[in-house]
């Protein structure tokens, strides 16, 4: 009895296989599939405490770097400057993600913005905009702890 039933359900396992209505498509997506990567930079000051620079004046800055580090054809990338506060000195930026690598390398190698010595730091990077809303190992409670 038990092996007839064991039968019956083997068959049955079998005939779902081979009938097209049951047959799974198996999706495998890549890692970095999606078009952009969003990038949340810090400008670090040396030698003053204000930065009278905007997010055009960034951009520009970030243009030359590219060009000077890859030259004019491969340093014509586009990006953009999402956010930018210059009073917390943070930009938010958002490039394709083919060109992710160029755009990092060329953020170590800019030295001054305007005539400000600054240092640029990539504090977090992700391909979904969300994830730069919040980061966990910053997390400060609000509620205060008695």
């Amino acid at each position: 009895m038990v092996h007839k039933m064991a039968d019956e359900n083997a068959e049955s396992c079998q005939q779902a296989n081979e009938d097209p209505k049951y047959k799974f498509k198996r999706i495998v997506s890549k890692l970095n599939a999606l078009p952009y990567r969003y990038l949340k930079v810090e400008i670090i000051l040396h030698n003053t405490q204000k930065l009278y620079a905007t997010a055009k004046a960034l951009k520009h800055v970030m243009n030359m770097s590219m060009r000077s580090l890859f030259g004019t054809l491969e340093g014509a990338v586009t990006f953009d400057i999402i956010k930018y506060s210059s009073e917390s000195r943070v930009a938010i930026i958002r490039c394709p993600a083919k060109f992710y690598v160029k755009i990092r390398a060329s953020l170590f190698t800019i030295t001054q913005l305007g005539d400000t010595l600054v240092t640029l730091h990539t504090i977090q990077s992700s391909s979904h905009l969300m994830a730069l809303a919040c980061n966990s190992r910053d997390y400060i409670p609000s509620i205060p702890v008695v």
